[in-house]
């Protein structure tokens, strides 16, 4: 993989991880339900695409080889 391509996914890891802990807070703090359901959709959505992601560079490197 090069450098760009792990940025990239470190970038995914960070915004994906920021949603969750956002929608997380917002829950504790007992703040707007829609905006609580909004962050906490959207960091599930973010993570499973980092997931996704994650297994398909896998699986392309394993082609490769």
């Amino acid at each position: 993989m090069d450098t760009q391509t792990i940025l990239n996914m470190e970038t995914k890891d960070t915004v994906a991880n920021a949603t969750t802990a956002a929608g997380v807070l917002s829950y504790l703090m007992q703040f707007q339900g829609e905006l609580t359901i909004l962050l906490l959709i959207t960091g599930l959505a973010l993570n499973l695409i980092r997931i996704y992601d994650r297994f398909k560079s896998k699986k392309d490197s394993q082609d490769t080889n």
